[in-house]
């Protein structure tokens, strides 16, 4: 694995400047719409590249804001379309998004904000949920943010793995279940509302 590690290091160090400049703006914007390349696999790459996840995190979550923007567009765009189509065709998901309404933002936030756990339909859902542009720009921008925070914890943890210090399916499962807490769990301490208001 070490040896694998360090080849890859190596190939990373090869590839010009600006390819890796416009390849990962690009794929940065596309990763809110398609959830993918994993924002993990980025902020690896980037890391490797620019000796820093902090500039690497910091680089792909700008792009991310814009592909955020892009998305509320198109989604939007095509709201009356998609609607009538979940309609038709998928009528149980009109319970998800009763559901979804139902619940504090904040809890939204943290849950999308979780890497390594699939929330592409909560996070189309929640797009189209928001009314209002600068209310899901702040939120969305937050979402990110804290997303590549737990990415670089996964990242640090990443190269624990290669030196055989930490299991990284651990992470994978911890944070699983921290989404599920998350909805689960109704605090009393915190007020709902104070906390869906700072997030507007």
């Amino acid at each position: 694995m070490e040896n694998l590690w360090f080849g890859f290091t190596q190939w990373v160090s090869t590839i010009p400047w600006l390819w890796i400049v416009l390849v990962f703006a690009v794929l940065a914007m596309l990763h809110p719409i398609i959830e993918n390349p994993a924002g993990i696999l980025m902020l690896t790459f980037l890391a490797t590249a620019w000796e820093s996840p902090f500039l690497a995190a910091l680089y792909l979550w700008g792009w991310n804001v814009v592909g955020l923007q892009l998305m509320y567009g198109i989604l939007h765009h095509l709201h009356p379309v998609g609607r009538s189509w979940i309609h038709k065709h998928l009528p149980s998901a009109e319970g998800f998004f009763l559901w979804m309404k139902q619940q504090p933002s904040w809890k939204h936030v943290l849950v999308i904000a979780l890497p390594l756990v699939y929330t592409y339909p909560l996070r189309i859902a929640w797009t189209l949920w928001h009314p209002t542009r600068w209310r899901y720009t702040v939120q969305s921008a937050i979402i990110y943010a804290l997303f590549h925070l737990a990415n670089i914890a996964l990242y640090v943890g990443f190269l624990e793995v290669i030196e055989n210090r930490l299991p990284l399916w651990a992470f994978a499962l911890i944070l699983s279940v921290i989404a599920v807490l998350i909805y689960v769990v109704k605090p009393k301490i915190i007020s709902n509302r104070l906390i869906d208001e700072s997030l507007t």
